[in-house]
């Protein structure tokens, strides 16, 4: 694989204004204009027949599977930059699904025609070796394999194998060798999510064949050695993709019946069904616990949908609905900084991420001689800040955590640039006011206890009282 490394800055701009009554910091509406939008795209780029896509948050490489025949590759994708870094050739035939172990520096790819997987070691980019799940099903059909996670903790790779109904299991600590779970003679093991903190498994069973069986979402508290139970089960379930919320344990799955996003909790209780769109079709589904946002595929209006974690409030990210985002189908998520990698229909490989746009905050008004603490809130947890242009007020100063603290020594009213930087970096036109202080004599040994003085600003001109 030729690596080949590029860096690209996207800048815009927004306006955070302070009223007098303190310094405001004003968030886009929910469905926000092109001028002023809460996502961007990154980067794109055209990849052979792109299907399953996984990302290493720790190297920032997402790996994605070309569906090629017999001989396939996997791309792989800068996630900062949202462009192609190579490819590594020489996977299984007709790839369906991969994971990363990033402990381990592995990743698995497994096949659609076939029980054959290949282990990639990522620091290489070379394909390590291959490994057979199961030569035949009983009924003597090939095995298809569906999907793939793996456990953080005891680095063991768990495969779907929908059409035998088991969770073939690679176990790296006992030389790769291949163990299998039996989900249900009926089941049809389709897409699994991995909860690392709990060590729970999560299986969606669609069951293709048999109607009567109904379809199931599993559980297994497989690092204990705990039996497979249905926690949720209904016959107009129609589930397409799961993830989990690592902060709740909650997990979230896609239906592509009801067009819904269903939270459910460890237990098994359905907290709520949320319908993005009377005409969405939900396809994958990545969760950012740290952002607090569940993202939604959606194949038939071709963007992403934002859903709160807590309000379970929705968003159509029409911003991200570009010719790379038509009929997108697969994301994952870089959990370091929020980017979001995914694949479409169309042949594109397109990274998302979040503009550092502020919330909405509260603020009370800065005062002479006295202390001032206000924190800008940012979209992006991940964000860092930089004051970029002009001076902030007498006796301030700016945290790179988006902290402004100090005594102001001054009145008036200041406006500045700062820069929030994260995947997309905005510059902000940022307005604080200081107003006198409390009325009394001047204390000299506390000088900043009366009023304040007036003067000038440097580079700001005279400010009035």
């Amino acid at each position: 694989m030729n690596l080949h490394y590029r860096r690209r800055a996207v800048t815009a701009s927004l306006a955070v204004a302070a009223a007098a009554v303190g310094l405001s910091v004003t968030a886009p509406a929910a469905h926000a204009s092109p001028e002023d939008p809460t996502h961007g795209v990154v980067g794109s780029y055209s990849a052979t027949q792109p299907g399953d896509i996984v990302v290493d948050s720790a190297t920032h490489r997402g790996y994605i599977t070309q569906y090629g025949g017999p001989t396939s590759s996997l791309s792989v994708v800068d996630t900062n930059t949202g462009e192609s870094v190579g490819n590594i050739d020489g996977v299984v035939g007709y790839p369906s699904a991969l994971a990363v172990d990033s402990g381990l520096g592995r990743a698995y790819v497994s096949s659609s025609y076939g029980g054959a997987i290949s282990i990639v070691d990522t620091k290489t980019g070379k394909v390590e070796k291959t490994v057979t799940l199961s030569e035949k099903n009983p009924d003597g059909s090939r095995p298809q394999i569906n999907d793939v996670v793996v456990d953080p903790t005891t680095h063991r790779a768990y495969f779907s194998d929908y059409k035998s109904g088991n969770i073939r299991v690679v176990d790296p600590n006992a030389a790769d060798a291949v163990s299998s779970i039996l989900v249900d003679k009926s089941a049809t093991p389709t897409k699994l999510a991995f909860d690392g903190d709990r060590g729970f498994l999560y299986i969606a069973d669609t069951n293709f064949f048999d109607e009567n069986y109904g379809r199931t979402l599993w559980q297994a508290d497989v690092r204990k050695g705990g039996a497979l139970k249905s926690i949720v089960r209904a016959d107009n379930l129609y589930p397409v993709d799961v993830d989990v919320d690592t902060n709740t344990g909650n997990v979230y799955m896609t239906d592509t019946r009801a067009t819904n996003l269903w939270t459910i909790t460890p237990a098994g209780a359905v907290l709520s069904k949320t319908t993005l769109s009377p005409t969405a079709i939900p396809n994958g589904v990545s969760v950012d616990s740290a952002a607090g946002i569940a993202y939604v595929a959606d194949i038939m209006n071709g963007h992403l949908w934002s859903v709160d974690l807590t309000t379970r409030a929705t968003t159509a990210l029409t911003d991200t609905k570009v010719p790379a985002l038509e009929k997108v189908k697969n994301l994952a998520l870089d959990t370091s900084t929020g980017a979001i990698a995914s694949t479409t229909n169309g042949g594109k490989v397109t990274v998302v991420a979040a503009y550092p746009l502020p919330a909405t905050v509260e603020l009370p008004a800065g005062q002479v001689g006295k202390a001032y603490s206000q924190k800008l809130a940012s979209a992006v947890s991940r964000a860092t800040f930089a004051l970029t242009n002009g001076t902030l007020p007498g006796g301030l100063s700016l945290a790179q955590d988006g902290t402004i603290s100090g005594t102001p020594t001054a009145v008036g009213s200041v406006t500045v640039e700062i820069t929030a930087k994260s995947v997309l970096s905005r510059a902000s036109s940022v307005t604080i006011v200081v107003s006198e202080g409390p009325v009394g004599p001047v204390d000299p040994g506390n000088p900043g206890t009366g009023t304040g003085s007036l003067g000038n600003l440097p580079g700001l001109g005279s400010l009035g009282r």
